[in-house]
């Protein structure tokens, strides 16, 4: 068929009214879609513009909590941050697997708050004479219920300037039911602060704080002054009990001063202390305040009895030291520091049978029989 000039015009004009009456409709759909609730999966921070890299990485945390979305990725950058970001409540921060968080000034690094987590990355202090805490915690956002999302996860917090200054992970409560409670930690490296990780809670003026129930699971400590601290009381109106630190591996170094120093009661700590003799001096490295009680340690048993200091109650520390030698219808009259012995004159279904003398007397060991 041969169309004149008039009815070819014709054709195209009826075909350019098709396809935009076909655009209107797809533009109208996804309007409605949109004003349904529609909302992206993720947000990524490089679609965000700001003075600064911390600027632009708190807009993109803002904007998603503001709008309901719950991940913010970061893309496989390096920021530089002098400001605090604040990882508010419900947003999840998803760091590329090489993503660095470098910290230009001394300023707290990152604050979580309550239903936030922190995924992935390396957190690096880059200043000198830091004296700041990298990731943070605080206990007036009420950390609590075992269902909350929150959750701090693969990430490496890295003081690379060598001072030893600063606090790598720090959780706080010190105000009227402040709380922090059931908060996962797993899978992270500090690396070379005065304190590790550091878990405190003060007496408010008025009603009760704690850090409690808080589990941190395949730790690796390196290079810290204090590589665990918790300080705080065995209940409340200050307490810092039932924390659970799991397949630990914490190496010293010559800045090292301490390996545990704990208040509280029922705190467990298990895993591995490699060269002890790295530590420039031969006094305790793991110390019970005379806040605590019933704490126990079992770090591959590489840690002897005399290098502990116990001015607490019934707390026990495993130790190559620890040796069952002997069944006893009686607590023998002069027990060597490190002895062990089984009451067999008493029930094992009802009392903790075995005992140990340590250098603050007779404990029970809080142990199956064998």
């Amino acid at each position: 068929m041969v169309y004149s000039n008039e009815e070819l015009e014709n054709e195209i004009n009826n075909l350019t009214s098709a396809i935009n009456g076909i655009v209107t409709l797809l533009s109208s759909i996804n309007e409605d879609s949109q004003s349904a609730g529609t909302r992206p999966v993720y947000i990524r921070v490089s679609d965000f513009s700001g003075v600064s890299d911390a600027d632009r990485l708190q807009k993109a945390i803002d904007y998603a909590q503001q709008n309901s979305i719950k991940t913010v990725f970061s893309d496989d950058f390096s920021f530089y941050l002098e400001k605090t970001i604040t990882i508010k409540k419900g947003v999840r921060l998803l760091s590329a697997y090489s993503t660095v968080y470098m910290l230009g000034a001394n300023v707290d690094g990152f604050i979580i708050e309550q239903d936030a987590s922190f995924l992935g990355g390396k957190v690096a202090i880059d200043v000198n004479g830091y004296t700041r805490k990298a990731i943070s915690l605080n206990g007036s956002q009420k950390f609590y219920n075992t269902w909350n999302n929150t959750q701090i996860d693969d990430i490496t917090i890295l003081n690379w300037m060598g001072d030893n200054g600063g606090t790598g992970i720090y959780l706080y409560s010190g105000g009227n039911e402040h709380e922090i409670s059931f908060v996962n930690f797993s899978n992270i490296k500090v690396v070379g602060f005065e304190k590790g990780i550091h878990l405190r809670a003060t007496k408010p003026s008025s009603g009760r704080a704690w850090v409690n129930a808080n589990n941190f699971d395949n730790i690796a400590i390196e290079d810290c002054v204090h590589m665990i601290v918790l300080e705080g009381s065995e209940t409340v109106p200050f307490e810092t009990t039932g924390n659970i630190f799991s397949n630990l591996q914490i190496q010293p170094s010559s800045s090292t001063k301490k390996i545990i120093t704990a208040s509280g009661q029922d705190n467990r700590f298990s895993g591995m202390v490699w060269d002890l003799f790295e530590i420039p001096h031969s006094g305790s490295v793991v110390d019970f305040t005379a806040r605590s009680s019933y704490n126990f340690v079992d770090l591959s048993r590489n840690v002897p009895l005399d290098r502990v200091s116990d001015k607490g109650r019934k707390n026990l520390v495993v130790s190559h030291d620890t040796t069952i030698i002997e069944k006893r219808t009686s607590d023998p009259q002069d027990p060597a520091i490190g002895q062990v012995w089984l009451r067999t004159d008493l029930n094992p279904t009802t009392d903790a049978v075995y005992r140990i003398m340590t250098s603050a007397g007779v404990m029970h060991l809080p142990l199956k029989s064998v």
